[in-house]
């Protein structure tokens, strides 16, 4: 079947039929109307091979109703399904508790705050349980530069274009010396304020 040479109603038919049709609705009246039995392998290849495009995500469109809704699960059926079923109380295996912590790839703590999958970074949600929300304008440093020592006195508040600087200048490297190159680079950036306020006088 592979070999077969489509004739012009057969490609007619699949131009007209293929958009808005899954392969195996087009399978099935493909050989309803033709009466051979064209396999979805060689649906998918026609389709390729000819630029045709279903025009079909794989994913529900917003509408779509399950063709089960409504109907039960035969006697039969429910207890082959029985043994794979979530038992009430049933805990995955996966599971991490509330307070869980993770550490990311960069080298960040990270603490689970809800039990919807919902992690934070530690030392976010520690400043914020002290200080209050942080602004979006700004990011949480460490003191001492190990993003694994999350005490509150090791973090401080710093504008992030204050962070751009001192990646900037590579200040930001030497942890023994990261509150005075803060420090600094604040200074630079109100003088650079103040030289451009001064010229638009």
């Amino acid at each position: 079947m592979y070999g077969h040479k489509y004739t012009d109603e057969e490609k007619t038919f699949m131009e007209a039929y293929v958009p808005g049709h899954s392969y195996k609705e087009i399978q099935k009246a493909f050989t309803d109307r033709f009466r051979w039995g064209i396999t979805v392998g060689q649906i998918k290849s026609y389709i390729g091979s000819n630029n045709l495009n279903t025009g079909r995500t794989g994913r529900f469109e917003k509408g779509h109703i399950p063709s089960n809704k409504g109907k039960k699960m035969s006697a039969e059926l429910y207890e082959k399904a029985k043994p794979t079923m979530f038992k009430k109380g049933h805990v995955p295996s996966n599971y991490r508790p509330v307070g869980s912590e993770r550490i990311t790839k960069d080298g960040y703590i990270e603490i689970k705050i809800a039990d919807s999958r919902k992690w934070a970074l530690k030392h976010r949600v520690i400043w914020e349980s002290e200080n209050g929300n942080i602004p979006k304008d700004c990011n949480i440093v460490f003191r001492d530069g190990n993003r694994k020592n999350t005490n509150i006195d090791n973090l401080m508040m710093v504008k992030k274009g204050v962070i751009a600087v001192l990646n900037h200048t590579g200040m930001c490297k030497h942890k023994e010396a990261r509150e005075t190159a803060i420090r600094l680079s604040e200074l630079k950036i109100e003088t650079a304020k103040a030289k451009r306020r001064k010229k638009e006088e």
